[in-house]
């Protein structure tokens, strides 16, 4: 939000939500930001603004106000996972929330820690059924039971932590990656840091400066990892459900965004939830009020159901994108519908917002033109508007072979 991306017409501002989270108060002011324009829902469940000027002066202090920015100096570093339904799952192991909160303070109060990359992140998963395990942080912080959490460092091999010494062992780690970065010419990722020391080696050093031994554990592949989080969720208050709602393309008008804050107002406590699978989650609606939500969300031609056939990153918001990934995503996205087929659009190779299997992946190569994949492998390459022709060429594959892409 400070530093926003110079883009092709304009420019590209980030807002990191904590945990994805946003009170009714909150929302007023991102409503304000945008005007009339559109958000899009990011992989790590923040939110992404394209305008032609970067927010005014006053906006950014309204913002700061309602503690949607941070410092200055490391606003960039509050990337924190959570499950969308962290404090309210019904089979959690603890609520994670508090953790977050600390650890945003943590950022606030140590400034010196913007020599950082920008894309350091931590995930907080409290043993919720829709869980964050699987996705992509520097950082993961796993409860075990109510005692004990475990922590990885992008290695399979963590160490078991006792829940009042968590904060302690993460701030030990920044100081390790902190020290890692002053002898670096640039701005390294933790993930270098282990590959340069490690992990053994990490672990033994962040013993050594707490002055205990930590027990080891290996992390466990999710076998059935949640890819969306859509549907009603029984929260574990009988009497509440959360509703997580799909975006189409994970972009929402400000029209849109202000009737979802109405329904979430009228019949929740006015908190939306995006999530890292770039849909919203309504908490705390009563179950008397769960029929006329649904409702009013079918009347605005959003499901809770489906996954919406079509994804794409920024496209031409982006410096790095051949492609104009958003608007060849309207394009299809109506003409897949009846074909039972999803596709990704990256405008890159670097993937950005492909977070959920596809049965096909288009990644721009050049300008306007696609490279298709299908199973993993490269089909061809296609201009975007062969793309549907081509990709309804292959729709009659054996369905064996048409399962999902994941990369």
């Amino acid at each position: 939000m400070l530093a926003p991306t110079p883009t092709q017409g304009g420019c590209l501002s980030r807002l990191r939500l904590v945990g994805g989270r946003a009170s009714s108060l909150q929302l007023e002011g991102i409503l304000e930001w945008i005007k009339d324009g559109e958000i899009e829902i990011t992989r790590r469940g923040n939110l992404q603004h394209r305008s032609l000027l970067p927010p005014t002066p006053l906006v950014l202090q309204k913002l700061q106000d309602l503690k949607l920015i941070g410092s200055p100096e490391t606003d960039q570093l509050r990337n924190i996972m959570l499950s969308p339904m962290a404090g309210i799952d019904t089979k959690m192991v603890m609520d994670t929330s508090l953790w977050a909160k600390e650890w945003e303070k943590y950022l606030q109060d140590h400034r010196e820690l913007k020599d950082l990359s920008a894309k350091f992140s931590i995930g907080f998963d409290g043993g919720e059924t829709v869980s964050i395990t699987h996705l992509l942080n520097d950082v993961l912080v796993s409860a075990i039971d109510p005692a004990s959490v475990v922590i990885f460092l992008s290695d399979p091999v963590g160490v078991v932590v006792p829940v009042q010494e968590v904060i302690d062992v993460l701030q030990t780690i920044v100081f390790l990656y902190m020290n890692f970065t002053k002898a670096a010419t640039t701005k390294p990722r933790l993930k270098e840091m282990v590959a340069n020391y490690g992990i053994e080696s990490v672990w033994h050093r962040v013993e050594q400066k707490l002055g205990k031994k930590f027990d080891r554990l290996s992390k466990l592949t999710d076998k059935n990892p949640s890819f969306s989080c859509l549907g009603v969720f029984h929260q574990n208050n009988d009497a509440y459900f959360a509703i997580g709602v799909a975006i189409p393309s994970s972009r929402l008008a400000a029209m849109e965004l202000q009737k979802l804050k109405q329904i979430a107002d009228r019949f929740g406590t006015g908190e939306l939830r995006f999530t890292p699978w770039q849909s919203i989650l309504i908490p705390f609606v009563h179950r008397s009020f769960v029929a006329e939500s649904l409702k009013q969300i079918t009347e605005m031609n959003l499901s809770v159901t489906d996954q919406p056939p079509i994804t794409a990153c920024a496209g031409l918001a982006c410096n790095s994108s051949f492609t104009d990934t958003q608007t060849n995503a309207k394009e299809l996205s109506q003409q897949t519908k009846a074909r039972s087929i999803t596709i990704h659009l990256s405008g890159c190779a670097r993937l950005c917002a492909y977070s959920i299997p596809h049965h096909f992946l288009a990644i721009g190569v050049s300008p306007g033109v696609y490279a298709l994949y299908h199973d993993q492998k490269k089909l061809t390459e296609c201009t975007d508007r062969e793309l549907l022709t081509v990709v309804a060429n292959y729709q009659n594959l054996p369905k064996a072979n048409l399962s999902a892409t994941k990369i």
